[in-house]
């Protein structure tokens, strides 16, 4: 349910908004999404992205400490798309490839 809002809309549809911005952007409990300065948004999901994004391919930490990863991602996820987790395996498997192991 959307902040401030009686009525559903979409759950899931609209990640990264109302209570999910409030909380990634580590605002108080009484912020209100409607109040929302759109200018700053660029340079807060850059902020965020620095610590929410995993792009990197290179496990070779994990690995070299004899890691084990089990994927496991479902298809009807409407947060995260299969094929992002199918292309940073790949990823993985290349990375892993190239160094050798």
């Amino acid at each position: 349910m959307i902040i401030h809002c009686d009525t559903v809309l979409l759950p899931l549809a609209l990640i990264g908004s109302g209570t999910s911005l409030q909380y990634i952007k580590g605002k108080s409990p009484d912020w209100d999404y409607t109040d929302y300065d759109f200018r700053g948004y660029d340079r807060e999901i850059r902020y965020a992205s620095a610590y929410l994004d995993a792009t990197s391919a290179d496990y070779s930490g994990f690995r070299d400490r004899n890691g084990k990863i089990i994927f496991w991602h479902g298809w009807n996820d409407p947060a995260l798309s299969a094929y992002a987790t199918i292309d940073h395996f790949n990823a993985i498997k290349e990375k892993v490839l190239t160094a050798g192991s």
